[in-house]
């Protein structure tokens, strides 16, 4: 069976995942002086020459309805918009259980994801 490029994985099913629904209780602001925000914003911000931003297939996690083997082939779906809400509650304790998490989506991304996709070589571009 051939997989789909996981370029449109991100598109919203209408029943998105409760892991990523935004509960504004409990939230702390972005704080551009935290290193843990400023590592999130320079994933989430990344562009490419014509401006466009390589973070945005993973800002949330692919639709379950179009993209069923994904959650059979990933055991720990993260998105960013998860990382954000993780780091908004106060989550993380350090810098490194946020870059744990993106290194964990960008594996996902990689595993999933055939070598010669548009988003497999995102991943190339984006990970650390």
């Amino acid at each position: 069976m051939q997989k789909l490029s996981a370029v449109t994985a991100a598109i919203k099913d209408e029943a998105s995942s409760e892991s990523e629904e935004e509960d504004e209780g409990d939230m702390m602001p972005e704080d551009p002086d935290n290193p843990m925000w400023q590592l999130y914003d320079v994933v989430k911000n990344t562009t490419n020459n014509g401006g466009y931003a390589l973070s945005e297939p993973f800002w949330r996690l692919p639709s379950k309805r179009y993209y069923s083997d994904y959650y059979h082939e990933i055991r720990n779906p993260v998105s960013l918009l998860q990382i954000r809400n993780k780091l908004a509650k106060g989550s993380y304790g350090t810098i490194s259980e946020v870059a744990g998490d993106l290194n964990v989506m960008f594996e996902n991304a990689k595993k999933y994801n055939r070598p010669e996709s548009r988003l497999y070589k995102v991943f190339l571009t984006l990970s650390f």
